[in-house]
C-alpha cells in the first residue's frame, strides 16, 4: 500500500495523509519566515548602506559646492577683476584679467565657462571688440569669458543668478542645472558678486559641468553589481545619472514622476519600479536652506531589488530542499512508528470488537497480546476500555436473559388470568340472563295476579280457585325469589373475584413496567457503552437499540393493560354497586312475596269477609309488578356491565398476547449473544 493509498483503508493512512502536509506546511511557513526575514534584513542592510553612500555623497558635494563658491569668490576679489570692471575697455586690464581666469580654467578643466558679467545703468552701454568682432554689452551681459569671447554679450540682468548677486545683495548663488549653450552639457553655476568698498561691479560665474560630479562623485559610490547613485532636482528633472542620455531629459521626467512623488512626501527609503526593474531606492537632500541655491537637490541611491534579495532567495531556495528532505524523512518516520505503535495494537482491537459486534461476547482480552499496552498510554487505556464494555455487555445480557424469562412467566400468568376472567365473566353474563328471564316471570306472573284479582270482583265462584292459583303462584314467585337472592349473592362473589383478580392484574402491570423500564435502563447502558466504542460498538449499538424498542413496545402494552384494567376495575365497582341495589329491591320482593303469600292465605280462608279488601289487594299487586319492572331494568344494565367487562378482559388476553410476542422477540435477539 502507497505512503498515500486510500484515504478509508486505515487510521493510519488517514493520519498520514494530514500529518504530512501539516509537517510540510508548517516547514514551508518557516522556510517562508526564514526568507521574508533574510529579505527584511537584506533589505534593511541595503538600505543602511544608501544611507551611509548617500550622506558621503551629500558632505562631498557639499563640500564640493564650498569649493565652487570659494573659487568664486576668490576671483571677485582678485584685484585684475576688479580693475577690468572698473576699467571695461581698458586694453592692459582685460589682457591681465583674461590671462588670470584663462589660468583659472586651465587649471579647473571640469568648468565649462568662467565668464564676468558686468552691471552697468540700464541706460548705459559699452562697445568692445573681442577677437576682431564688436559687441554691444549692456547690463547684465558677459563682457570677458574663457571660451575665446564666444559667450561675450550673452546673458542679462534678469538671469536668477545675475538676478540675485546684482540686486538681492547675495554673497553668491548657484543656480539651477541646465544645458550648456556652448556643448550642451549639464552645468550649474556659481554666481559671486564683485565689489569695490560697497559698490557692486558685477559677478563672476564658474560653471562646473555635472557630468565631472557624476564621474568623480557618483560612478564610484555604488552598491553591489546593479547599485548607482543619481541626482534629481525639485523640478523632478534627473541632473545626475550614468546613463547621461537620462539628464535635464522631459522623457525622464515622465519615467520618474512615481519616484519623484514619493521624494516629495518626504520617504528616504523605499521600492518603486523604473524601466520596468523593481528598484530600492534610498534619498538624502541636499536643501538649498544651507545655500544660496535655487532648487533643491536629491541624491537618490538605487539598487535592483533582484540583487538585494538574491541572497535571501538562495537561502529558500536551500530552506526548500531541507524542507523536502525533512519532511520525507518525517512522513516515513512516522508512517513506520504508526504501523508498529497504533496500526497492529487497533487491529487487536478491531478484532475483538468485531467479534463483540456479531455477538460474541466470550473473547477475553489480555493485556500481554501487544507489547505498548502496558505503558498506560492511549491505546493501552482504549484495551481497557474495550476489555471492560465486553464484560459489562456479558453480564448486562445475562440480567437482560433472567428479565425476559421473568417477562416470559409474567406474560403466560397474565394470559391464564385472563382466561380465568373471561370465563368468571362468561359465567356473570350467563347469571344476568337468568336473572332477568326471571324477572321477567315474576313481572308477568305480577300482571297476571293483578288481572286475576280484577277478575275477582266478576265472579264470588271463582275467587277460591283463583286464590289457589295465585297462592301457587306466589309460592313458585318465593322459590324464585329466592333463586334470584342466590344468584345475586353468586354475582357478588364472582364481582369480588374480578375484583381481587383486577388488583393481581395491576401487580403484574407494575411488575412488567418495572420490567419494561430495567431494560429499557439496560439498552440505554449499552447504547453508552457502544457510543464509547465509538465506530466499533456500532454494532452492538443497533441490538441495544432494538431492546430499547422492545421495551418501549412492551411499555406502551403495559400502558394499554393497565388502562383495560382501570376501566374493567370501574366497571366492576359499578356492577357491585347495581348488584347492591338490585340486592335490597330483592329482599324487599322476598318479604312483599311473603307478605302476599301470608294475606292470601287470610284471603283463601276468609274469602267472604275480605271481599272488600280485594281492591286493596289489586293495588299491592300492582305496585308488585311496578317493582319488578325496575327488577328488569337493572339486570339489564347490570347484563350490559357484564358484557363490557368480557370485551375487556378481552383486550387484556389481547395485550398479553402482544407481551408474550414481544417476549419472544427480545429473547430471540438476546440469544444471538455467546455468554
Amino acid at each position: 500500500m502507497s505512503l498515500f493509498g486510500s484515504r478509508s483503508q486505515s487510521i493510519t493512512t488517514k493520519y498520514l495523509f494530514w500529518l504530512i502536509p501539516t509537517v510540510a506546511v508548517s516547514l514551508f511557513i518557516f522556510g517562508l519566515y526564514i526568507y521574508y526575514t533574510a529579505r527584511d534584513n537584506d533589505l534593511s542592510y541595503n538600505a543602511a548602506m544608501g544611507r551611509i553612500i548617500t550622506q558621503q555623497t551629500n558632505q562631498a558635494l557639499i563640500r564640493w559646492i564650498e569649493e565652487q563658491r570659494n573659487i568664486a569668490r576668490t576671483i571677485a576679489n582678485d584685484p585684475r577683476i576688479i580693475k577690468v570692471l572698473q576699467n571695461p575697455t581698458d586694453s592692459d586690464s582685460r589682457e591681465a584679467a583674461q590671462e588670470y581666469l584663462n589660468f583659472l580654467h586651465k587649471l579647473y578643466p571640469h568648468y565649462e565657462n568662467i565668464p564676468l558679467a558686468i552691471k552697468l545703468p540700464p541706460d548705459k552701454e559699452i562697445a568692445l571688440n573681442v577677437n576682431g568682432k564688436a559687441h554691444t554689452i549692456h547690463n547684465g551681459n558677459f563682457f570677458m569669458d574663457t571660451v575665446e569671447g564666444k559667450t561675450i554679450g550673452k546673458c542679462d540682468a534678469n538671469i536668477s543668478y545675475i538676478k540675485q548677486t546684482f540686486y538681492e545683495n547675495k554673497p553668491y548663488y548657484v543656480s539651477e542645472v541646465y544645458p550648456s549653450i556652448l556643448r550642451g552639457n549639464p552645468i550649474f553655476v556659481v554666481a559671486a558678486p564683485i565689489i569695490q568698498g560697497s559698490e557692486i561691479l558685477g559677478s563672476v560665474i564658474v560653471a562646473p559641468r555635472m557630468d565631472y560630479f557624476t564621474k568623480f562623485f557618483l560612478e564610484d559610490s555604488r552598491i553591489g553589481e546593479t547599485g548607482y547613485l543619481s541626482m534629481i532636482d525639485d523640478r523632478g528633472l534627473m541632473i545626475s545619472h550614468p546613463d547621461t542620455s537620462l539628464i535635464l531629459n522631459e522623457v525622464t521626467k515622465d519615467k520618474v514622476k512615481d519616484l519623484f512623488a514619493k521624494i516629495k512626501e518626504g520617504k528616504v527609503a523605499f521600492l518603486e519600479k523604473f524601466d520596468g526593474k523593481l528598484k530600492s531606492y534610498v534619498v538624502a537632500k541636499f536643501t538649498s536652506k544651507d545655500f544660496h541655491i535655487r532648487n533643491d537637490w536629491y541624491i537618490v541611491c538605487a539598487t535592483d531589488y533582484a540583487e538585494i534579495v538574491m541572497d535571501a532567495n538562495q537561502t529558500l531556495l536551500k530552506v526548500v530542499v531541507c524542507i523536502a528532505i525533512i519532511a520525507l524523512f518525517v512522513g516515513f518516520m512516522i508512517y513506520f512508528l504508526t504501523r508498529s505503535v497504533i496500526k497492529r495494537p487497533l487491529m487487536l482491537l478491531t478484532d475483538a470488537t468485531n467479534r463483540v459486534a456479531t455477538g460474541d461476547l466470550t473473547e477475553t482480552l489480555e493485556l500481554e497480546a501487544t507489547r505498548n499496552l502496558d505503558k498506560g498510554n492511549e491505546i493501552g487505556l482504549m484495551f481497557h476500555a474495550v476489555k471492560s464494555m465486553t464484560r459489562n455487555l456479558r453480564a448486562q445480557t445475562t440480567q437482560i436473559r433472567l428479565a425476559v424469562l421473568m417477562l416470559n412467566s409474567l406474560a403466560a400468568e397474565i394470559a391464564q388470568t385472563a382466561v380465568q376472567q373471561e370465563a368468571v365473566a362468561m359465567e356473570h353474563r350467563n347469571a344476568s340472563v337468568q336473572v332477568t328471564s326471571a324477572v321477567k316471570e315474576i313481572s308477568a306472573t305480577s300482571s297476571e295476579l293483578s288481572k286475576t284479582m280484577q277478575g275477582i270482583e266478576g265472579g264470588f265462584s271463582e275467587t277460591q280457585t283463583v286464590a289457589d292459583n295465585g297462592r301457587a303462584s306466589l309460592t313458585n314467585m318465593e322459590k324464585t325469589m329466592h333463586q334470584l337472592g342466590a344468584a345475586t349473592q353468586l354475582i357478588k362473589e364472582k364481582l369480588a373475584i374480578i375484583d381481587e383478580k383486577s388488583t393481581l392484574i395491576g401487580s403484574v402491570v407494575t411488575t412488567i413496567t418495572n420490567v419494561a423500564n430495567q431494560i429499557n435502563l439496560l439498552s440505554l447502558n449499552a447504547s453508552i457503552e457502544a457510543e464509547k466504542a465509538g465506530e466499533y460498538g456500532r454494532g452492538f449499538s443497533v441490538i441495544a437499540r432494538e431492546t430499547r424498542r422492545l421495551a418501549d413496545q412492551t411499555a406502551i402494552a403495559t400502558l394499554e393493560i393497565e388502562e383495560m384494567v382501570r376501566e374493567m376495575r370501574l366497571s366492576v365497582s359499578h356492577g357491585v354497586s347495581e348488584m347492591d341495589k338490585f340486592a335490597e329491591e330483592v329482599i324487599k320482593g322476598i318479604m312483599s312475596v311473603g307478605s302476599v303469600s301470608g294475606q292470601l292465605s287470610q284471603i283463601i280462608a276468609r274469602v267472604q269477609k275480605l271481599a272488600p279488601q280485594f281492591t286493596m289487594v289489586n293495588d299491592g299487586m300492582s305496585t308488585q309488578a311496578l317493582g319488578a319492572q325496575n327488577i328488569s331494568e337493572a339486570m339489564v344494565q347490570w347484563s350490559e356491565g357484564a358484557a363490557k367487562t368480557s370485551n375487556s378482559l378481552g383486550k387484556l388476553k389481547s395485550a398479553s398476547e402482544k407481551l408474550r410476542e414481544a417476549a419472544k422477540n427480545l429473547q430471540l435477539e438476546i440469544s444471538q449473544f455467546k455468554l
